[in-house]
């Protein structure tokens, strides 16, 4: 079967592990969502990602303020422990990830993927509203320790969220066509820039108030689903892996759509480890000991936060621009190349940033991201054109969580690369 001009094809309805009635679902799914002609773009799809990963950029890049909460100076353990256990805490970030990129088809085993990203945006608005509350209720060294569960709870719920939101969001929109996904996909790296730079901005005048940022983002959480659910027209009836058992019998059948997708998880893993490095390394690396200057040679000393500013701005324009040049479907498209030809980009970056040459760090992030943004498009497309659209949201899903596993190993080697 033939679906919106070619885009999707069918290549086998009837398997030889489908009985017929599956056959009939996915023919009854295609049919409805044919209905929707992606001639239209559907630019509001940007405003529905943009304060989901403006809540990821604001709950990694914050960690150190909310640390500061704590009163260290009156606390029945030592500070090696604190510290130990708020970055435990921290971490739950990513491994509530890690685990929700393949665990949203059996925690959300009868959601649709519709509901999903609502369930997403729902449990980022849980993880904002109690770092608000938290902020809200108490000042800089004042928080006794034992409110380092509120922690792990707040950051578990973010990592559910951004787990669980990308391949659902990414599944729902395909029967908007591409031009719909690529401003969706746009808005990622939007959402986080939008924290690690503007955010510098707004504590500049004043470095402790961190209700407005998480303020904002509440807000505008909000209003994304208020958006998602008015502007964008998607079916309610997709019926994309909505059992377990419907889960399960995809990743038995790996051999339909697996043998598409191995060279873009290779070059994900090594990617994302790169990105999981590049900006922690940035802040460690080059910075004096009393961690408020970095020497920019040959320019001289700037400010820590004005050099992570300069780094995180570069590293999310290239994100963006790699997703607007390298996506097949926009208006400028630089030709398709082969997944693995970016971790030269990858490798460059990295090694770039580990060079203590702090005036190259920034180019570095500029060259890892620039491979993620790319990636991360072009894969996309790759699946939605290449795999059948029964298991568009199962490859997703691994291509996404094998992808991670470089991000997991990225984060445990940090400390050891910075020491």
């Amino acid at each position: 079967a033939e679906y919106m001009g070619g885009i999707f094809h069918i290549s086998s309805m009837a398997r030889t592990k489908r009985n017929s009635s599956s056959a009939i679902l996915l023919q009854e799914d295609l049919l409805q969502q044919s209905a929707y002609s992606h001639s239209e773009t559907y630019r509001s799809s940007i405003l529905v990602v943009i304060p989901l990963f403006m809540g990821y950029g604001a709950l990694f890049s914050l960690q150190s303020r909310v640390r500061e909460r704590f009163d260290e100076d009156h606390m029945s353990m030592s500070k090696d422990t604190f510290e130990n256990l708020f970055q435990a805490a921290a971490a739950c970030l990513y491994f509530g990830n890690f685990c929700l990129r393949l665990g949203h088809n059996i925690l959300f085993a009868h959601f649709s993927p519709r509901w999903r990203v609502f369930a997403s945006q729902c449990a980022m608005l849980v993880s904002i509203t109690i770092l608000l509350v938290l902020v809200s209720l108490t000042k800089p060294h004042t928080l006794s320790p034992k409110y380092l569960s509120v922690i792990f709870i707040a950051y578990f719920f973010g990592g559910i969220s951004i787990g669980s939101f990308e391949a659902n969001i990414l599944n729902v929109l395909v029967p908007l066509g591409p031009s719909t996904k690529l401003w969706a996909i746009s808005g990622m790296p939007v959402g986080i820039v939008s924290m690690t730079v503007g955010m510098y901005l707004v504590l500049e005048a004043d470095h402790d108030n961190l209700i407005p940022v998480y303020a904002t983002v509440f807000g505008l959480l909000i209003f994304s689903m208020i958006i998602f659910r008015v502007c964008i027209p998607i079916p309610d009836t997709t019926r994309q892996s909505l059992t377990i058992a419907r889960f399960v019998q995809d990743l038995k059948e790996w051999r339909q759509w697996f043998p598409a997708i191995p060279f873009h998880i290779l070059a994900m893993a090594f990617n994302m480890f790169c990105v999981a490095c590049a900006i922690p390394l940035a802040s460690y690396l080059y910075t004096d000991k009393d961690k408020k200057k970095v020497n920019m040679k040959p320019f001289g000393e700037i400010d820590r936060d004005y050099f992570m500013v300069i780094f995180d701005f570069c590293f999310s324009f290239a994100d963006l621009l790699s997703r607007k040049v390298l996506y097949p479907d926009s208006k400028w498209p630089l030709p398709k190349v082969h997944p693995c030809l970016f971790l030269v980009f990858s490798g460059s970056g990295f090694a770039l940033v580990m060079s203590h040459m702090s005036s190259l760090a920034p180019l570095g992030g500029f060259l890892i991201a620039f491979a993620n943004g790319a990636l991360y498009a072009q894969t996309s497309f790759h699946i939605d054109r290449n795999i059948d659209r029964v298991y568009n949201l199962t490859a997703l899903s691994v291509w996404l969580f094998l992808g991670d596993l470089g991000s997991v190993i990225g984060t445990l080697i940090i400390k050891p690369l910075t020491s």
